[in-house]
């Protein structure tokens, strides 16, 4: 289940950045391609690293939304250049 899950956040992730910057190449596809990748492979076990605690898991998911409100914030002020 949890790989489903990490699977459609990263798929969403790449997306949102497309509609962003209108262009599959930017840093926030990059970012999610590869924090998405990671998480992927760890829940695999395929990355020898210590089990993550609750509270690393809190970082990794809310750094997600907080990357796109900043931008989204930078995209408004550009637009009532304000």
């Amino acid at each position: 289940m949890s790989l489903i899950l990490i699977a459609f956040i990263t798929f969403i992730g790449i997306l949102l950045g497309k509609l962003l910057f209108k262009k599959w190449f930017n840093h926030l596809t990059l970012y999610c391609v590869i924090m998405g990748g990671l998480i992927f492979f760890y829940e695999l076990k395929l990355l020898p690293y210590p089990d993550i605690i609750p509270l690393a898991w809190f970082m990794l998911v809310s750094s997600l939304p907080e990357i796109y409100i900043l931008k989204i914030d930078k995209l408004i002020l550009q637009k009532f250049q304000l």
